[in-house]
């Protein structure tokens, strides 16, 4: 993923889009101007679990290894409703990509330089140089989330 941002940031790109499972435990979130969190209904989760052949105990030991629903409510710069169809959620997300991120392309004078209040030069920087944020190692970086 390192490779991908590194490219992104090389070629100038004005967004970039990060899905990363376990993200403010694996500290990727640091990188992120902002963090969208999807607010689901349990039986949504479920649903999708038993899709991808989980049970519901195997759901449930990978949510406990987590931060809790609430922490990451906390964590994040904005909480995307997801308790209606699909169509719903993809406008919302529409809206709000148009809001947030589209808005700032086009004036990019309110464009943030990053969580770290870096250009994009020093971001690529501190990537190349940071370790692999999905290794254990990264548990030992203090960030502060206040």
């Amino acid at each position: 993923m390192k490779t991908e941002i590194a490219n992104a940031i090389e070629e100038d790109a004005k967004v970039v889009v990060l899905d990363v499972p376990l993200l403010f435990e694996s500290q990727w979130d640091v990188w992120c101007d902002e963090v969208w969190f999807i607010d689901t209904p349990r039986q949504t989760v479920v649903s999708a679990a038993k899709q991808r052949g989980w049970s519901v105990e195997m759901l449930d030991k990978r949510i406990s290894n987590q931060l809790g629903i609430d922490e990451k409510r906390r964590l994040a710069t904005r909480t995307v409703d997801n308790h209606g169809s699909l169509e719903q959620l993809e406008a919302l997300i529409g809206t709000w990509w148009q809001r947030c991120v589209v808005s700032r392309i086009e004036s990019p004078e309110v464009m943030p330089t990053g969580s770290m209040g870096l250009s994009a030069q020093e971001r690529l920087f501190e990537l190349m140089a940071m370790e692999d944020p999905s290794g254990q190692h990264c548990r030992d970086r203090l960030v502060d989330r206040r």
